[in-house]
């Protein structure tokens, strides 16, 4: 007896799809909390540190911009 698979087969394109908008979401979620979760600003001081050195230096040394680019969050 042979059993079939019924789980429906996701396209190569549904996957990526899916993968790019649920990192997208939590992303999202993460870095614009909005004061929904209390404290979440001192779980993400040592990344939002991390993104103030690395957002100028890739926008120089990788993609050439000549001007200086800042990246400053507002809203602590």
């Amino acid at each position: 007896m042979k059993i079939e698979n019924l789980a429906p087969q996701w396209s190569k394109f549904q996957k990526i799809g899916f993968r790019f908008l649920f990192i997208y979401f939590i992303l999202f979620i993460c870095f614009q909390n909005n004061g929904a979760f209390p404290y979440w600003y001192v779980i993400f001081k040592y990344p939002f540190e991390a993104l103030n050195a690395f957002i100028p230096w890739l926008c120089s040394n990788v993609f050439g911009i000549a001007e200086e680019v800042t990246y400053k969050y507002t809203g602590f």
